[in-house]
Formats: C-alpha cells, structure tokens, sequence
C-alpha cells in the first residue's frame, strides 16, 4: 500500500510535486509563481499570499491592447446597423414617392425601421454616466419623418412658393436631425475619466478602474481581465 503525501502549503514552503488534489504541473507553477522563481531562504515570507500569479499580470498587460478592439468593435456594430436602418428608411421613402405615388407607404415605414431603431439603442446602450447631450437621440429618431414631410409638400398639383419654402425648411431640419444624431452617437461613445475599481464578484464583469470605457456601452462590454488579487476562499 503507496504511502500518503502529507499536505503541505505552497504559500510558505517548496514541496514535491505529489499534491493529490491537482496536477503536478499546476502546483509547479503555483510554487514558481509565489517564489518569484527562486527558492529563498525560508526567513521571509515567499509571496503575499492573495497576490496573482504572474500570467494574471501578463493577462492584465494584453488586456491594455484588446480593450480598445473590443469596445471599438461594440461601438461600431451599434452604429453601423442603426446607420444602415437610416439607409434603408431614406430609401424606402424615396421609392414610395418617387416610383409609387404612395403617401400612405411613406408616412408608415419610417415607423417600422425608425422603431427597430431605437429598440436595439435600448438594448445596447446605458444612460449612466455624465453626457452632454442626454435624449437627443429622440431627435435623431424622428429625422426621416422631416423628410416625409418635405417630401409631401413638394408633391402637389399647382405650384405654391410657400410650400416650396416649407418643403426646403423640413429638408434642412431632416440633415440638422442627423448632424444632432450624429453628436449623441459621440457623445456616447466617449470614454469616461477614470474612476475607482469595479467591485471584484463571481461571475460578473470587471476591468480596472484605468481602463477608460465609454460608460453607455459597459453592459455588453466583457473583458477576460483577472483580479488584482485572489480570494481568500479559493487560493491555491
């Protein structure tokens, strides 16, 4: 019958590589880790015992590089789909006027895509944090209807100036709906000053406070950053 190693801690001490509870190769590195990769003299103490292993650090110094990847990648899937949703209701709308004299088509499809729209900016976005233009966004939302407007005033059976004045006066509105949209996407995405840590909890996201991240995006924001320090709980 084999003898049982006896348990020891390789927080204090360099034992074999006999632990029954992991891999060998695991408590290997632990031991390399908490010895900074030399044996010591046994005085002192050979790490502080809820400080991370070294490729948590080296996981920390990658994560300064796929941080702005990352949060460029979410804002730019955001504003692409609601950009492309503008094309298609401007599209849709010139069509409806233009080829199929359908006033009834081009006042309700702004609705559909417009609605999509501002559900999936819901869904993405967070109005935490300070902003300097908070809800302009509902501006933006509304920019196509300008354009069904101008659109149904310049279509008329006798010529009118003033309504070829309003018509250009919605126009313009429409593009100033945009430009307003355009700096509430900005102001969105921009990053925040730095703030204090993120609480540390099981399961949920973190990143340092030095990470500066836009704050409307931090929800879908899920970075693979470890710990500054180990839980007491589940240190090897």
């Amino acid at each position: 019958k084999s003898k049982k190693h006896a348990m020891h801690d390789p927080q204090k001490e360099f034992g074999s590589t006999a632990r029954d509870t992991v891999p060998s190769w695991i408590r290997d590195e632990v031991v390399v880790d908490k010895g900074d990769g030399f044996m010591g003299d046994g005085k002192a103490g050979i790490h502080e015992p809820d400080d991370v292993p070294e490729h948590f650090k080296l996981v920390m110094q990658a994560q300064e590089e796929w941080r702005d990847y990352d949060v460029y990648a979410r804002i730019s899937m955001l504003y692409g789909v609601c950009s492309f949703l503008y094309a298609v209701t401007y599209y849709a709308v010139g069509y409806a006027i233009v080829e199929l004299r359908g006033f009834w088509a081009m006042w309700s499809l702004p609705m559909v895509f417009m609605g999509a729209q501002m559900l999936i900016m819901r869904l993405d976005i967070l109005k935490t944090g300070q902003h300097r233009l908070p809800n302009v966004e509902f501006l933006g939302h509304l920019a196509p209807y300008f354009a069904v407007i101008a659109c149904t005033l310049e279509y008329r059976y006798f010529y009118s100036e003033s309504s070829v004045a309003l018509a250009y006066g919605f126009a313009l509105l429409a593009q100033f709906a945009q430009f307003a949209m355009c700096l509430r996407w900005l102001d969105l995405a921009w990053p925040d000053e730095q703030k204090p840590d993120m609480p540390e909890e099981p399961g949920r996201q973190w990143w340092p406070g030095s990470f500066q991240v836009p704050s409307a995006f931090t929800k879908h924001l899920w970075f693979i950053t470890p710990p500054k320090k180990l839980d007491p709980a589940v240190s090897p």
